[in-house]
């Protein structure tokens, strides 16, 4: 299973009556990202071109992850070879 937690980053520029620490959400979904194994967390502005880009990075990383692993003889390794 693949968890992927996104959270809202604050904004650059907030009102004079505001802080930016009222929007931080990072320790909030690291906390709930820590309950989960194996979740990833990232943190995003929101605009669907950088979720599309985030999602297809994570593709490409679990994919590299999952590929055969070749021994020197250029057969996939055994458990023992790796």
């Amino acid at each position: 299973m693949s968890v992927l937690v996104l959270y809202t980053l604050p904004p650059d520029d907030v009102a004079d009556d505001r802080v930016v620490d009222e929007f931080a959400l990072h320790g909030a979904a690291t906390a709930i990202g820590a309950a989960i194994p194996g979740t990833v967390v990232a943190g995003t502005r929101g605009s669907a071109a950088e979720l599309i880009a985030l999602l297809q990075y994570l593709r490409l990383r679990r994919s590299y992850a999952n590929r055969p692993r070749l021994c020197s003889s250029g057969s996939e390794c055994t458990s023992r070879e790796r």
